[in-house]
């Protein structure tokens, strides 16, 4: 399957796949002047196996 994911915050996305979903985290920063600032999630993209269905949150 494929996920596209796009804005204009910088950051990056952690996927984790196991035996039952594919699930891509997508954590972006507010800002990226200092190296102390935190990151979020911006969005959390699962995919169930054997399901035609993605969910986001």
């Amino acid at each position: 399957p494929h996920v596209r994911f796009g804005n204009a915050q910088r950051g990056y996305v952690l996927n984790r796949v196991g035996t039952d979903r594919w699930e891509a985290e997508f954590r972006v920063a507010d800002s990226i002047g200092s190296p102390s600032d935190t990151l979020h999630r911006r969005a959390l993209v699962t995919i169930p196996d054997r399901r035609p269905e993605i969910n986001v949150v």
